[in-house]
C-alpha cells in the first residue's frame, strides 16, 4: 500500500520531469509543432501522474481497478473519476478534461499545480535549480549511454536528434521518433551544412530501408 508520502515525492519528481520537458515544446517556433508535441507530452508524462494521483485516490476510497501497467487511458481514469467522492471528482474531472481536450500543455500545467491540493492534497515543491541541473544532465547522460549501444539506425537517429536538441537549447524533449522531421528542421539553423547533410542523408537512409 502506498502512503501519502510517498505519493507526495513521486508526484513532486514527475511533475518536476513535466514542467522541464514542456520548456523545451516551448523552444519550438511553430506553433502546429508546439501543439503536436504538447499533447505528446500530456498523453505521456502528464498521463502518468494522473494515473499515479488516480490509483491513489482508487485505493484509499477502496475502488477496484483491473489495472496492471500502472498507467490508465482516458476511459480508465473516467471510471474511477465517476467513482469518487464529489469534492475529488469535481478537481479530477477538471484534469481530466484538460488533459482529453485541445488546450496547450501549459495550460494543463497550470491547471494541474492549481488543483494538486484539492486533488490529493500534495504540495508542489517550489522550483529547485540546482536539481533541475542534475536532472537535465541525468537525462542526456542516459541518451548518450544509449546511442553508443545502439545498432539500431532509426532509433540512433532519434537519440541524436533528442541529444543534439538538448546540446544547443539546454532543455530536454520527450519525443518520440515521428518527431524526428520536426527537430530536424528545428536544428536546421543551428548545425553546419555539412552537420546537417549528414543527418538528412542518414534520415534518408531510414526511411528508404
Amino acid at each position: 500500500r502506498r502512503t501519502h508520502a510517498d505519493l507526495q515525492e513521486k508526484i513532486n519528481q514527475m511533475f518536476t520531469n513535466l514542467k522541464l520537458a514542456e520548456r523545451g515544446v516551448q523552444d519550438f517556433v511553430q506553433d502546429d509543432h508546439k501543439a503536436s508535441l504538447g499533447k505528446h507530452l500530456i498523453r505521456t508524462s502528464g498521463n502518468e501522474i494522473l494515473s499515479e494521483i488516480l490509483l491513489y485516490l482508487a485505493e484509499e476510497n477502496m475502488i477496484k481497478v483491473n489495472n496492471e501497467s500502472g498507467e490508465l487511458d482516458p476511459d480508465a481514469r473516467l471510471k474511477i473519476i465517476k467513482e469518487l467522492p464529489t469534492q475529488v471528482a469535481e478537481p479530477a474531472m477538471k484534469v481530466h478534461k484538460a488533459a482529453t481536450g485541445s488546450g496547450s500543455v501549459h495550460d494543463f500545467i497550470s491547471l494541474l499545480e492549481e488543483e494538486m491540493m484539492k486533488l490529493c492534497d500534495v504540495m508542489i515543491k517550489k522550483q529547485d535549480k540546482k536539481k533541475d541541473r542534475n536532472i537535465l544532465f541525468a537525462h542526456k547522460h542516459t541518451l548518450n549511454d544509449k546511442i553508443s549501444e545502439c545498432q539500431e539506425p532509426a532509433l540512433v537517429l532519434h537519440l541524436a536528434a533528442l541529444i543534439l536538441f538538448q546540446h544547443f537549447t539546454g532543455n530536454m524533449l520527450t519525443a518520440t521518433g515521428k518527431f524526428v522531421p520536426t527537430i530536424l528542421a528545428f536544428l536546421k539553423e543551428k548545425l553546419t551544412d555539412e552537420q546537417f547533410t549528414t543527418l538528412s542523408k542518414h534520415q534518408q537512409l531510414v526511411i528508404s530501408s
